[in-house]
């Protein structure tokens, strides 16, 4: 069943891309696509109110959460996300722009949920189940108030163009990943560190840090006005004050 949504909800999206040619709809099935991978994988482990069950809500509330926001996000523009355009401008074909998008996120997707893979591996203590509940409630806090505080300074006109240095963007470039990377490594403890799971919380933190997160964002910035300045006060990842 679960498998199926999957299926049905990935095959439905390409075709609206590749009729649109609007791959960018890819952002929106991130979590969703996570979320029931993670479902699927955690449906035989879950035991009502043990520490899997614990975090597969908070997968739940955070996939929920991050599908909305980048869905109302896609829906307000009218042409793809310059992003996706460098992407599959190289593409021949549908068939491999499919592939460079939809398969490999369903391909990453599935190993983002290996924190659930292997519960027998779990070590189900009190300390990991509060880290990793601390963890997560500030990494998601984190990457919410920081999503709401750049979404509110780009519907400002008087902002447009410029670079978001307020609130939480004073004190990270990229606070909303930050809080991404936390929370992860919260939900990997609450599930009992295992080290298949490890997969979970590395991959995002690497995908974040230095393939399509930072790195892609990084280029957007580098063209405002002010970048440079705000580089050398602001730190890239971490949120630290700096002179």
């Amino acid at each position: 069943m679960i498998l199926s949504s999957i299926a049905i909800l990935n095959a439905l999206s390409i075709l609206y891309a590749v009729k649109k040619h609007r791959y960018d709809i890819a952002d929106v099935l991130w979590g969703l696509n996570i979320l029931l991978f993670c479902i699927y994988f955690s449906t035989s482990n879950i035991v009502m109110f043990d520490y899997s069950s614990l975090s597969i809500l908070f997968v739940f509330i955070w996939g929920l959460r991050l599908s909305i926001h980048i869905g109302m996000r896609f829906l307000k523009k009218t042409s793809q996300d310059q992003r996706y355009v460098d992407l599959v401008k190289s593409s021949k074909n549908a068939f491999f722009k499919i592939s460079k998008v939809f398969l490999l996120q369903i391909f990453l997707a599935i190993l983002m949920s290996a924190v659930f893979w292997n519960s027998t591996e779990a070590y189900n203590l009190s300390w990991n189940i509060i880290l990793g509940t601390l963890l997560f409630i500030f990494g998601f806090g984190f990457e919410v108030i920081s999503d709401n505080q750049l979404k509110n300074f780009v519907n400002n006109p008087k902002n447009n163009g410029e670079i978001c240095t307020e609130g939480l963007y004073s004190l990270s470039r990229h606070p909303n990943y930050f809080g991404e990377v936390v929370l992860w490594w919260g939900i990997w403890f609450i599930n009992g560190f295992t080290l298949t799971g490890l997969i979970t919380p590395v991959l995002i933190s690497f995908l974040i840090v230095k393939v399509s997160g930072i790195p892609m964002s990084e280029r957007y910035l580098s063209k405002k006005n002010g970048f440079d300045e705000y580089a050398k006060k602001t730190n890239l990842f971490i949120p630290w004050k700096r002179k």
